[in-house]
Protein backbone atom coordinates (compact mmCIF):
# COMPACT_ATOMS: atom_id res chain seq x y z
CA UNK A 1 0.00 0.00 0.00
CA UNK A 2 1.33 3.41 -1.02
CA UNK A 3 0.80 6.14 1.50
CA UNK A 4 1.51 9.76 0.71
CA UNK A 5 1.78 12.03 3.72
CA UNK A 6 2.33 15.74 3.30
CA UNK A 7 3.10 17.78 6.39
CA UNK A 8 4.00 21.44 6.26
CA UNK A 9 5.06 23.31 9.38
CA UNK A 10 4.47 27.03 9.26
CA UNK A 11 5.36 29.11 12.24
CA UNK A 12 4.65 32.82 12.74
CA UNK A 13 8.39 33.41 13.16
CA UNK A 14 9.09 32.45 9.53
CA UNK A 15 10.19 35.39 7.48
CA UNK A 16 10.21 35.62 3.71
CA UNK A 17 12.17 38.19 1.74
CA UNK A 18 10.74 39.95 -1.25
CA UNK A 19 12.61 40.74 -4.46
CA UNK A 20 13.83 44.05 -3.01
CA UNK A 21 15.31 42.36 0.01
CA UNK A 22 12.79 43.77 2.49
CA UNK A 23 11.62 41.45 5.23
CA UNK A 24 7.97 40.95 5.91
CA UNK A 25 5.91 38.74 8.16
CA UNK A 26 3.69 36.04 6.83
CA UNK A 27 0.01 37.10 6.96
CA UNK A 28 -1.86 35.76 9.95
CA UNK A 29 -4.44 34.03 7.78
CA UNK A 30 -1.75 31.71 6.42
CA UNK A 31 -0.07 30.86 9.71
CA UNK A 32 -0.90 27.63 11.44
CA UNK A 33 1.07 25.14 13.44
CA UNK A 34 0.44 22.18 11.10
CA UNK A 35 -1.54 21.65 7.95
CA UNK A 36 -3.83 18.75 7.38
CA UNK A 37 -2.33 15.32 6.70
CA UNK A 38 -3.45 13.86 3.37
CA UNK A 39 -3.39 10.14 2.79
CA UNK A 40 -3.67 8.71 -0.72
CA UNK A 41 -4.93 5.17 -1.14
CA UNK A 42 -4.79 4.08 -4.78
CA UNK A 43 -7.61 1.87 -6.02
CA UNK A 44 -6.94 -1.83 -6.26
CA UNK A 45 -6.05 -3.09 -9.73
CA UNK A 46 -8.51 -5.39 -11.49
CA UNK A 47 -5.75 -7.25 -13.30
CA UNK A 48 -1.97 -7.33 -12.84
CA UNK A 49 0.39 -9.11 -15.18
CA UNK A 50 4.15 -9.39 -15.40
CA UNK A 51 5.28 -9.28 -19.00
CA UNK A 52 8.57 -9.87 -20.74
CA UNK A 53 9.83 -6.79 -22.64
CA UNK A 54 9.13 -8.29 -26.07
CA UNK A 55 5.54 -9.05 -25.12
CA UNK A 56 4.89 -5.79 -23.25
CA UNK A 57 6.07 -3.63 -26.10
CA UNK A 58 3.63 -5.12 -28.57
CA UNK A 59 1.19 -2.45 -27.32
CA UNK A 60 3.20 0.60 -28.51
CA UNK A 61 4.17 -1.27 -31.69
CA UNK A 62 0.47 -1.92 -32.39
CA UNK A 63 -0.34 1.78 -31.90
CA UNK A 64 2.56 2.76 -34.16
CA UNK A 65 1.32 0.38 -36.84
CA UNK A 66 -2.22 1.76 -36.50
CA UNK A 67 -0.89 5.32 -36.91
CA UNK A 68 1.15 4.36 -39.96
CA UNK A 69 -1.81 2.58 -41.60
CA UNK A 70 -4.18 5.44 -40.75
CA UNK A 71 -1.74 7.83 -42.40
CA UNK A 72 -2.33 6.08 -45.71
CA UNK A 73 -6.08 6.69 -45.68
CA UNK A 74 -7.22 8.83 -48.63
CA UNK A 75 -8.32 11.85 -46.58
CA UNK A 76 -4.97 12.06 -44.78
CA UNK A 77 -2.87 11.18 -47.83
CA UNK A 78 -4.23 14.26 -49.66
CA UNK A 79 -2.52 16.63 -47.23
CA UNK A 80 1.27 16.28 -47.26
CA UNK A 81 1.86 17.86 -43.83
CA UNK A 82 -0.81 15.73 -42.17
CA UNK A 83 0.53 12.58 -43.80
CA UNK A 84 4.06 13.44 -42.68
CA UNK A 85 2.81 14.10 -39.14
CA UNK A 86 1.19 10.67 -38.91
CA UNK A 87 4.21 8.86 -40.30
CA UNK A 88 6.69 10.77 -38.10
CA UNK A 89 4.57 10.07 -35.01
CA UNK A 90 4.54 6.37 -35.89
CA UNK A 91 8.31 6.40 -36.47
CA UNK A 92 9.02 8.18 -33.16
CA UNK A 93 6.75 5.81 -31.24
CA UNK A 94 8.54 2.85 -32.83
CA UNK A 95 11.97 4.33 -32.07
CA UNK A 96 11.03 4.97 -28.43
CA UNK A 97 9.66 1.45 -28.04
CA UNK A 98 12.80 -0.04 -29.60
CA UNK A 99 14.99 1.98 -27.23
CA UNK A 100 12.93 0.82 -24.26
CA UNK A 101 13.07 -2.77 -25.50
CA UNK A 102 16.86 -2.72 -25.85
CA UNK A 103 17.32 -1.12 -22.42
CA UNK A 104 14.95 -3.56 -20.70
CA UNK A 105 16.42 -6.65 -22.34
CA UNK A 106 19.97 -5.49 -21.62
CA UNK A 107 19.17 -4.97 -17.92
CA UNK A 108 16.94 -8.09 -17.74
CA UNK A 109 13.89 -6.12 -16.58
CA UNK A 110 10.26 -7.16 -16.81
CA UNK A 111 7.26 -4.90 -17.15
CA UNK A 112 4.20 -4.93 -14.94
CA UNK A 113 0.90 -4.10 -16.55
CA UNK A 114 -1.99 -3.40 -14.21
CA UNK A 115 -5.54 -2.42 -15.04
CA UNK A 116 -6.97 0.06 -12.55
CA UNK A 117 -10.42 1.52 -13.09
CA UNK A 118 -10.78 4.97 -11.62
CA UNK A 119 -14.11 6.71 -11.31
CA UNK A 120 -12.99 10.00 -12.86
CA UNK A 121 -11.64 8.22 -15.95
CA UNK A 122 -14.69 6.16 -16.84
CA UNK A 123 -17.03 9.06 -16.04
CA UNK A 124 -15.01 11.22 -18.43
CA UNK A 125 -15.21 8.50 -21.09
CA UNK A 126 -18.99 8.24 -20.65
CA UNK A 127 -19.41 12.02 -20.87
CA UNK A 128 -17.31 12.30 -24.03
CA UNK A 129 -19.02 9.28 -25.57
CA UNK A 130 -22.45 10.82 -25.00
CA UNK A 131 -21.31 14.09 -26.61
CA UNK A 132 -20.00 12.16 -29.64
CA UNK A 133 -23.25 10.18 -29.92
CA UNK A 134 -25.32 13.34 -29.72
CA UNK A 135 -23.10 15.08 -32.25
CA UNK A 136 -23.23 12.17 -34.67
CA UNK A 137 -26.98 11.72 -34.32
CA UNK A 138 -28.11 15.34 -34.70
CA UNK A 139 -25.50 16.87 -37.01
CA UNK A 140 -25.90 15.35 -40.45
CA UNK A 141 -22.47 16.29 -41.98
CA UNK A 142 -20.88 13.81 -39.57
CA UNK A 143 -22.81 10.93 -41.17
CA UNK A 144 -21.88 11.77 -44.80
CA UNK A 145 -18.52 9.88 -44.85
CA UNK A 146 -20.23 6.77 -43.42
CA UNK A 147 -23.09 6.61 -45.93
Amino acid sequence: MLQLVITIHLSPKNRFSSKRGKKFKMPKTQTSSYTQIHTYHPPHPIWVGNLAPSRALTIPFAFALALAVLGFSPSIRLHANLFLSFECAAAMLTAGALGLLSSASRNKKHFQLSVVLQKQHYLQACAQGSVFLYWGWYWQPVLIPFS
